[in-house]
Order: C-alpha cells, then sequence, then structure tokens
C-alpha cells in the first residue's frame, strides 16, 4: 500500500490526471447548490454525528421491471435509480442544479485488481434537472453526462477539495448515493476459517442523508441512513416511499414531462401502482417453451451464461436479466466473451443483445467481419 501511495501522488503530476483536474474545475464552476432533503431541524453549527439506518424494499416484481428497463434504455442500474433520486431532489428543493457525491472503486488498473487495500475515490455528480423535459430525455443527458464524469474518476477527491474549492468548509454536497450487488459482498476463503457477511449498526451518520441501494437476486434494498441531528423518522419514511412512487410512474410511463412526476400520492394510488405492476409480472411471468441451445456458439455461450448467472440451464430464447442478470454480471459475461473468441466488446454489447441466440448470432457476425478485415489489412471491429 505504501508503493501504491508513493505512485498515486506522482500520477497526480501526470497529464492525464491534470486532464481531470481541468474537467472537475469546470464541471464545479460557478456557484454550488446546497442540495438535501429538507430538515426538520436546523443545521447546526456542529453535528455530533449521531444517526440511524432505516430499510426499505423493493419487491421482486418491481426489480424485474427495473431490469427490463434499464437493459432497453442501455444504461446501469445505478443510472436509473441516480436519475430517481435527482428527480426526488428536485421536487423536494425546488432547485434543477442538482449535485451529489458517490464512490468508485479506485482500482481502473490491471495492476491494482488483486491487491488489498482500501482505494475507493469519490466523485461529484452535478446534472440539470429540467421539470419542462421528458424523463426520457433527461435520462439520455445523464448517461451521457454520467459516463463522462467517470472517465475523470481518478483524480483524488481530497485534493479536488483542497486546490479547487478551499471554501467549501461543509462540504460539496450533503447527499451520497451508492449502487451494490452481490458480487460486492466478498467472502473470504480460509482455510480453517468461516466467514460470513454481517451488518454493523454504526449509529452515525457521516452525511445529511445517505442512500445505498444493494441488488439482490430476490429484491432490491434501499438502506437511507441519516443525521439524526436533522431528521425524524417520519421524514426518512417519506421520502423511501417517494423513491418507489417515482420508479412506478418512470416505469409506467417514461415520456412524462418531469413536472408530471407526483411524489404527493396516498396509500390507495400507490397501492394501485402496485397492482399494475403486479399484473405486468404475471403477464411476464408465463412460461416461455425451454429451446435448448444448438450451434457450437449458442452451447458454448449457454455455458457461460449457467456459470455467471448460477443456474442449471439456459435456453437460446431465455432474456439474460430475468434470469438474474444486471450490470456486474453482464460486465462479467462481456469480459468472459472478449476471453473467449478474442473479440473487442463493450457492455452495451449485452443490453443489445439479451438472449444466448442474439448473442451468438452477431458474435458470428464479429468474427466473420474480423476476417474480413484481417485479409484486407484493416482494423479489428468492436462492438
Amino acid at each position: 500500500y505504501k508503493d501504491y501511495s508513493a505512485w498515486s501522488e506522482k500520477e497526480i503530476e501526470n497529464k492525464k490526471l491534470q486532464l481531470a483536474k481541468t474537467y472537475w474545475d469546470k464541471r464545479l464552476a460557478g456557484e454550488l447548490p446546497f442540495i438535501t432533503v429538507p430538515p426538520d431541524n436546523r443545521h447546526p453549527k456542529e453535528r455530533s454525528g449521531a444517526g440511524k439506518t432505516k430499510r426499505f424494499v423493493l419487491v421482486l416484481d418491481l426489480v424485474y421491471d427495473i431490469r427490463e428497463y434499464a437493459a432497453s434504455k442501455e444504461i446501469t442500474m445505478f443510472m436509473f435509480v441516480l436519475s430517481v433520486v435527482e428527480i426526488v431532489l428536485r421536487k423536494y428543493t425546488e432547485n434543477e442544479d442538482i449535485i451529489l457525491g458517490t464512490p468508485v472503486s479506485g482500482r481502473n488498473h490491471p495492476e491494482l485488481e488483486g491487491q488489498l487495500g482500501l482505494y475507493i475515490n469519490t466523485i461529484v455528480l452535478r446534472n440539470k434537472v429540467n421539470s419542462a423535459e421528458k424523463y426520457s430525455t433527461f435520462l439520455e443527458n445523464l448517461k451521457s453526462e454520467t459516463l463522462e464524469s467517470y472517465n475523470y474518476q481518478d483524480y483524488p477527491f481530497d485534493r479536488l477539495m483542497e486546490t479547487l474549492y478551499k471554501d467549501h468548509n461543509s462540504g460539496l454536497f450533503n447527499i451520497f448515493l451508492s449502487y451494490e450487488t452481490e458480487a460486492d459482498e466478498i467472502k473470504l476463503a480460509l482455510d480453517g476459517i468461516k466467514s460470513e457477511y454481517r451488518e454493523i449498526e454504526t449509529d452515525t451518520s457521516k452525511f445529511d442523508v445517505s442512500l445505498t441501494f444493494r441488488e439482490r437476486k430476490e429484491n432490491i434494498e434501499l438502506l437511507i441512513e441519516y443525521s439524526t441531528d436533522l431528521y425524524k423518522e417520519e421524514t426518512i419514511d417519506k421520502l423511501g416511499s417517494d423513491i418507489e412512487i417515482i420508479i412506478r410512474q418512470i416505469l409506467n410511463n417514461d415520456g412524462e414531462l418531469i413536472d408530471t412526476l407526483n411524489i404527493d400520492y396516498n396509500k390507495e394510488s400507490i397501492e394501485a401502482f402496485r397492482k399494475d405492476t403486479l399484473a405486468r409480472k404475471v403477464k411476464r411471468l408465463k412460461p416461455n417453451k425451454y429451446k435448448a441451445p444448438k450451434s457450437p456458439k449458442e452451447k458454448e455461450i449457454a455455458v457461460l451464461w449457467k456459470q455467471i448467472l448460477n443456474i442449471e440451464r439456459a435456453g437460446v430464447e431465455d432474456n439474460f436479466f430475468e434470469l438474474g442478470g444486471q450490470s456486474i454480471k453482464a460486465l462479467q459475461l462481456v469480459t468472459s466473451l472478449k476471453e473467449k473468441y478474442v473479440i473487442n466488446l463493450e457492455l452495451k454489447f449485452v443490453f443489445a443483445h439479451q438472449t444466448i441466440v442474439e448473442q451468438a448470432k452477431e458474435i458470428e457476425n464479429i468474427l466473420w467481419l474480423n476476417d474480413v478485415e484481417k485479409n484486407a489489412g484493416g482494423e479489428e471491429i468492436v462492438i
């Protein structure tokens, strides 16, 4: 870790990180908005750090719909929940300039992947939420801006605070958002030692509000850590409910203007949304006839699906995301396909081709085109 620290200090001076510094300087230029969930109590001069955590669960039928929607828009699950949280904050604050923080792994280099150590960095996400826009338009812009911000994630957050924003003693943001999957829960394999994942209740809060979405096969948990100096429990209950309400409205009609998305729903309205989602679930879960892989490519890809998704069989017309796939597993599949067929693929490949038959056909096309390009002396195709 000492070597890593020395290396990271040197990296600050390289051209790439200087470009990142320029990007963040421009991205966070001007007056920064004070964005938070409206508190029940005034912000004290000195916060005690005391906090609590509330747990909410998005049920399976809703999780399936979110996965399908994210796949259809070629976005990650994180981008979807980010858009929802920003809309809720827009409704709460009546400010279209929304800013929050999110963690990144800090392991962009292959040499760091297998090392022990805490390399996590923080980046600031700042987006305009225009109420006059359709949600679908806002999502497209958010996708583009989020990907751009992630391109510059290596710049150390503490340096950003020191060199660019010395005046912001209270921090650049008050809301922290993270998204985790089962793959993020590390299980130690040590001889003679058993390990298990356990939650630790700290009764503290680093920010006004921290939202952590945890994706499981059977549901998505939402953990809201909040400052008890600022909020009553019922305020956080409403926040969790409002997030679910916005999600359901978007899934019902993403062509709506953001201004028409409504968080002031009564219990009867929420129940109506849930019944509508359940109806879509019943329709979606009608059993499809299993079709076994036939071609060599289909059989090879099916083996990869079974390994990654931990399932017993995979039909050629089964949907990757309906079988439990999510963005992390999609990335694992892309990596496996790249290694197996020695081709260039990007994450969007899985979103665009969600069945084995589609993936096998597309890979065969890529291999054929690469052979043609190679014989012609050209470059390989990237999908």
